[in-house]
């Protein structure tokens, strides 16, 4: 999709009440919840599951009519992000004081292993293309990447340093015969061709708070990043950046495919408030 068309059909006010009448009413679903910040979610089927800072996972098989901790053991009750697992009982967590992976929701096995320097986790799935290769970033302590997803770590961080080592997101993607890894952080984007050994800067574009990372999403050579001052997006592997909508703060961005969609795929982004396209 062309960059101008881009601009064109991100609409705003998702969440204002000019358009709430499209996506019916909006309900509060909080019950069992607590009031603890909510820090990441993700849909497996007829289950949603939540991670939150200082209460912990909760998941819901109501459509969030009523939720429940399903901590178990889990170490830290500090959660930064859930990930999903190869089923619906599978949850991969990162938290303040390391990751965790559960296949039953009441065991969670503590992933720190040897190697890992920093347990300070704000990622924690597959690395790169490779799904047999599982990396973590960490709250200034960088990548660190294993084998097997309960370690041994080994840091990944050739060409990283300075506020880049706090990692906040990190994706894989396929530009035709080209595989590449995109790392968020807060000295802005890095990339990735040899699966996370070493790194390139590239920020052409971005400057200030836009250096500030919170979320990327990505379909092919197309990378769309959610930061501190605005959404902003790539199409030639990270040479330069164009602003898609400014001054904003920006939490999260998902890009997912759907024949609904005259492009094929949805763009949604959260912060200040929410946009789509």
């Amino acid at each position: 999709m062309e960059e101008n068309n881009m601009k064109k059909q991100l609409l705003t006010l998702l969440m204002t009440f000019c358009l709430l009448p499209l996506f019916a009413q909006w309900v509060q679903v909080n019950s069992g919840l607590g009031n603890y910040p909510p820090a990441s979610m993700f849909a497996f089927a007829d289950t949603i599951v939540l991670g939150t800072y200082g209460g912990g996972v909760f998941r819901t098989l109501d459509n969030g009519d009523n939720w429940f901790d399903v901590n178990g053991d889990l170490g830290s009750l500090n959660v930064k992000d859930v990930r999903y697992g190869p089923a619906s009982q599978g949850i991969f967590v990162a938290t303040a004081d390391g990751p965790y992976f559960t296949q039953d929701l009441s065991h969670y096995e503590n992933c720190t292993s040897t190697g890992l320097t920093n347990t300070d986790i704000n990622y924690f799935w597959f690395g790169g293309d490779d799904d047999n290769e599982w990396a973590v970033g960490t709250n200034g302590g960088g990548v660190f990447a294993s084998p097997d997803y309960s370690g041994p770590w080994t840091a990944r961080n050739a060409g990283v340093s300075g506020t880049g080592l706090i990692v906040k997101d990190m994706g894989g993607y396929s530009d035709n015969s080209i595989d590449y890894v995109v790392m968020g952080t807060d000295n802005g984007m890095y990339y990735s061709t040899d699966n996370l050994m070493t790194w390139t800067k590239k920020n052409n574009g971005l400057t200030g708070d836009a250096l500030l990372v919170n979320k990327l999403a990505g379909v092919g050579s197309m990378v769309i990043i959610a930061t501190n001052d605005g959404l902003h997006t790539s199409y030639d592997s990270g040479d330069s950046w164009t602003e898609l909508i400014a001054g904003e703060k920006f939490n999260t961005v998902i890009v997912f495919q759907s024949a609904l969609s005259s492009t094929g795929f949805y763009c949604f982004a959260f912060g200040e408030n929410g946009y789509y396209s």
